[in-house]
């Protein structure tokens, strides 16, 4: 039963049709577990399950070169073996039928078979019916034309007849006249008088043809001796077998491109649009494989024109490049760029390296995600001047790009990435800046700090992990800002900070510091948690530095808070009977 509105089962159909139609044309360019022709596979199966989602079949019938769907056309093209409606109709197929519960490795067998008897292959008699026959479906099903059930026209042998031979007889050929077809001269009253008319004038016209033939004079014979005709000197055998590697060798990488980009910029049709991409993505990687950067270059390049020329005609198009862009600057699709930087052949010409550049260039920034670790590595070479600039060059268009892996960067070329950051709007240069108090070197984590707070443009909470950051000095100015004021955001960060029990930073001066930056920036909220701490009976199972530190530390935090509440919890520990209790609190109320 259909629930959904004709007019959505036809444009369902449609889809369906169009998506199986493109995947039948890529069966037949990659082979079957290729990552295309399964994610061709995929659409289909996921068209045909949309539809099946509200009915329990899809029939479509064959009409030559047309696939219909209740009667209206969902599929149409040319008459030869690039439409799959020729395919099956050529084949004998009256309607093709999928039913609900399909799988998807139905789908993919499916389209193999299709591929593979797209062509007719003259010394086997098998088609893509007997195909579908042998492989039996269990959600696909089918109606074949019976060819036995075809009116045959009757064709009467008797009016057929062999010429006489017009060829002389040599020596020792039987003299014997050549007989007819059937071996003997036909009965009388076989056929009709008309019958014989055109029997007499059959023979009338061979005896002419066998007149002149015997007027032509003789052909030239070959008189040559053996296989002398078919041996080849040396010099012959040489060359063709260097025009046969050269066959086999050539590289036909440009012509193809060029081929596949005039196709792009030709076409409608959305789904084959993203084949296209589909295909020179693949070429694109390729190149970058074989080192043949200017074949990257001219795809990059020429593919970003054809989104400029597209921006108005195709919107349809823009996410389609653009996606295709931002899967290329991947570091997965720039593998083979790394190997290259991390060990460049040794006879790379100039022009190749310029060609890489400018390909680079041409990428989203996304590719800062492969260019950054290299850094470390280019430090002392030739290309770390030009990969610097290809890092500003991106990090000026997104610098949140940057942001994300500046603290992958080299130490000189985070030193050297300051001016520039300077040059940035407040917005990009704190997101910079605040990613680089994570690099590893303590020289740029202070100087990113000191920047942050001159500029005024410091946010405490992007950079509250510095309160456990290796070097004291960060960690102390870090405390001080939190202490300046009372800050609900920051009371809750030391809290959770405190109330951990596996911190990186374990010295006795820390913990103490922290609590008094909770004291200065905490509240009331902060007071049963102070409270727990110091009245705890035995914290030496619960902290590893100690009960007594966090003791003191609990003491001073209530102290800082000046709260009337936190002097009551003072006053209380002073007489409590836990001599550590006592003696922190003591000793605070002492100060």
């Amino acid at each position: 039963m259909k629930t959904s509105l004709p007019n959505q089962d036809i444009q369902a159909v449609s889809t369906f049709a169009t998506s199986l139609a493109g995947a039948v044309r890529n069966y037949g360019l990659y082979p079957g577990d290729h990552a295309i022709a399964t994610r061709h596979a995929t659409r289909v199966h996921t068209d045909l399950l949309r539809y099946l989602a509200h009915n329990e079949t899809l029939r479509l019938q064959i009409d030559r070169g047309r696939l219909l769907y209740e009667g209206e056309p969902v599929l149409e093209g040319e008459m030869h073996e690039g439409n799959i409606a020729y395919l099956f109709a050529r084949d004998g197929l009256e309607w093709i039928e999928f039913l609900h519960g399909i799988e998807l490795w139905e789908v993919e067998v499916f389209l193999k078979l299709v591929n593979d008897y797209r062509m007719i292959d003259g010394e086997n008699d098998e088609n893509i019916v007997t195909a579908l026959w042998e492989q039996d479906f269990p959600h696909i099903r089918y109606k074949s034309v019976d060819i036995l059930a075809l009116d045959v026209p009757t064709v009467r042998f008797s009016s057929f007849r062999v010429a006489p031979s017009a060829i002389s007889s040599t020596p020792g050929d039987s003299e014997e006249p050549h007989a007819s077809l059937s071996g003997a001269e036909p009965e009388q009253g076989a056929g009709t008088d008309d019958d014989l008319e055109e029997d007499r004038a059959g023979r009338d016209s061979a005896a002419a043809t066998a007149g002149e033939a015997e007027a032509r004079p003789e052909s030239i014979t070959i008189t040559a001796r053996g296989n002398d005709l078919w041996n080849l000197t040396p010099a012959e055998q040489k060359q063709l077998e260097a025009m046969v590697h050269e066959e086999e060798h050539q590289d036909n990488s440009n012509d193809v491109i060029e081929i596949l980009l005039i196709i792009l910029v030709v076409q409608n049709n959305e789904t084959d649009f993203a084949t296209v991409l589909d295909f020179l993505q693949e070429r694109f990687i390729r190149s970058l494989r074989t080192g043949q950067f200017h074949l990257a270059l001219k795809i990059a390049r020429n593919l970003k024109n054809v989104r400029s020329g597209l921006a108005l005609k195709k919107k349809w198009s823009l996410p389609l490049l653009d996606n295709f862009f931002t899967t290329i600057s991947r570091p997965e699709s720039l593998r083979d760029v790394s190997k290259f930087f991390l060990n460049p052949p040794p006879d790379v010409e100039k022009r190749q390296l310029e060609y890489l550049w400018e390909v680079l260039r041409q990428l989203r920034p996304g590719v800062l995600a492969t260019l950054a670790p290299l850094t470390g590595k280019l430090r002392a070479g030739p290309l770390a001047a030009p990969m610097f600039e290809l890092i500003v060059h991106h990090g000026l268009k997104k610098p949140g790009t940057l942001a994300s892996v500046v603290d992958q960067l080299d130490e000189a070329v985070c030193r050297k990435l300051f001016p520039v950051v300077e040059d940035m709007r407040i917005e990009d240069a704190t997101r910079v800046l605040t990613a680089m108090t994570r690099h590893p070197s303590v020289a740029i984590r202070r100087q990113a700090l000191d920047l942050l707070i001159e500029w005024d443009i410091l946010i405490l909470r992007d950079v509250f992990s510095l309160v456990n950051d290796p070097d004291e000095e960060i960690r102390n100015r870090i405390l001080a800002l939190i202490s300046r004021r009372r800050d609900t955001e920051m009371e809750r960060l030391m809290l959770d900070y405190l109330e951990q029990e596996n911190w990186t930073v374990q010295g006795r001066d820390h913990l103490l510091a922290c609590y008094r930056a909770l004291g200065m920036c905490g509240s009331h909220r902060s007071l049963p948690f102070l409270r727990h701490i110091l009245m705890q009976r035995n914290l030496n199972t619960l902290f590893a530095m100690g009960g007594s530190v966090h003791k003191e530390g609990a003491a001073r935090a209530l102290q800082a808070l000046r709260l009337r509440d936190a002097g009551l919890i003072l006053e209380q520990g002073c007489h409590s009977m836990m001599p550590d209790t006592r003696s922190a609190c003591r000793k605070v109320v002492a100060r």
